[in-house]
């Protein structure tokens, strides 16, 4: 006797092997994404503490570079560029500091004149971030 009720052959089926391999494509760019918004995270952290210590940050959102500098240089935020600067006076800033900068994704240049950053600090920040233009290269 045939069945009654006709079977369905429209309907959608996968494997176990295509199930994990979807979840191992979400979780990796889960982590990636993780990843970015933490590092995003540790920058803004950065940027307010070296604020605090009298620096001033030129951000340029569209390339996402930044400048830090430790004189104030009278600038204001325009168009795309943002400048976070500070009342403090930046001799707060030590070599201690400098692990802050190591946090700022995109560095494009730092001037450690003003700032209580020794010659030998410079140099070692100098090796670290060979991109990064530096001055003055030999401390203050």
């Amino acid at each position: 006797m045939k069945a009654l009720v006709a079977e369905r052959q429209s309907r959608f089926r996968y494997r176990l092997r295509t199930l994990l391999a979807l979840t191992a494509v979400v979780a990796v760019a889960g982590a990636v994404f993780g990843d970015h918004l933490r590092a995003i995270q540790r920058e803004e952290s950065a940027f307010r503490q070296i604020v605090a210590k009298g620096g001033e940050i030129h951000r340029v959102w569209s390339s996402g570079t930044a400048v830090v500098l430790f004189e104030p240089s009278g600038h204001r935020s325009c168009g795309r560029t943002q400048v976070i600067a500070s009342h403090v006076a930046a001799s707060d800033f030590k070599d201690k500091d400098l692990r802050l900068l190591d946090d700022i994704r995109v560095l494009q240049a730092v001037n450690f004149n003003g700032s209580g950053v020794s010659a030998e600090g410079i140099q070692s920040f100098a090796r670290r971030h060979p991109v990064c233009r530096i001055s003055p290269l030999h401390g203050s």
